[in-house]
């Protein structure tokens, strides 16, 4: 079987405004020359200008729709957004632990940046003794890392180095904490520590309002390049790049905070070849 026979699984949210969640996702993995599967968690109201309500899904119809998936079709890597409430992590996990030897992305969902809560707090400790042992890769913002290890941020920006090696101590068999909530001047560094090596990897913070579904758009990104066997330090660096132009590229479209500009970004290319405007490949992810 050949890498492109094989998809990317998606369990996340549904963002009827198509900036971030399942939506996202898909787009992102289309983008990028990959074929993305999609059970919905949640449905959510909420549009640019922040979350308003949280619907959860069916875990009985996702149940039988993740065994249909998991016995038709050919997963070569999952990646984890939104789960709304206790049931659906129980679910996540135990899709991991049919998965065992697939490469799995969780992007902690537990707020957005504007807007209401989406897991209650009594819920993280199942999280964190239920899913994250069957991670592979946690992509958490210090907000979401701050939560998970029942801090603050300031306990995070303080010491984020050591809030990540706190954050594999709860079992996830890598993690890579984001900067971009993190006090800083002029660069964001996001930290892989754990099973593959330890990295920063430093980017430049734009100005301006940051486009929504950054986080989204990140982890299907690496889950994009796990699913090509790259290794996860280029599947990373490759997604933040990628993810680089998305966010330049930002539109805006309507009230609110901008979309990332995903159309422009995806330049048709070979993976790891040149692009005709003369970067490196959209594809190469």
């Amino acid at each position: 079987m050949t890498r492109r026979d094989r998809l990317v699984l998606v369990i996340a949210g549904s963002d009827p405004s198509g900036g971030a969640g399942l939506e996202l996702d898909l787009k992102v993995l289309a983008l990028l020359g990959v074929h993305g599967a999609a059970v919905a968690s949640c449905h959510t109201l909420q549009s640019a200008t922040g979350m308003r309500a949280v619907a959860s899904a069916s875990p009985g119809l996702a149940r039988r729709q993740l065994a249909l998936l998991r016995r038709d079709a050919a997963i070569g890597a999952v990646k984890i957004g939104m789960l709304p409430g206790a049931d659906w992590i129980a679910l996540a996990a135990s899709t991991l632990a049919r998965l065992p030897r697939i490469p799995s992305v969780y992007d902690p969902v537990f707020r957005p940046t504007i807007g209401r809560r989406t897991l209650a707090r009594s819920a993280l400790a199942r999280v964190r003794k239920e899913l994250l042992p069957r991670v592979t890769l946690l992509t958490p913002n210090a907000v979401e890392a701050a939560e998970l290890l029942d801090a603050t941020l300031d306990d995070v920006a303080r010491d984020p180095d050591g809030a990540a090696r706190a954050l594999l101590r709860l079992g996830a068999r890598a993690v890579l904490l984001k900067g971009g909530h993190l006090p800083a001047h002029d660069r964001i560094v996001d930290r892989l520590r754990g099973a593959y090596g330890e990295r920063d990897f430093e980017s430049l913070r734009r100005t301006g309002p940051a486009p929504r579904g950054t986080g989204c758009a990140l982890a299907a990104a690496i889950a994009a390049g796990l699913l090509r066997d790259l290794d996860p330090r280029a599947a990373i660096a490759r997604a933040r790049r990628w993810l680089d132009r998305a966010r330049a590229e930002a539109l805006a479209l309507g009230r609110g905070r901008p979309a990332l500009g995903l159309v422009a970004s995806a330049i048709p290319a070979r993976v790891g070849g040149r692009s005709p405007r003369g970067g490196a490949a959209a594809g190469a992810v």
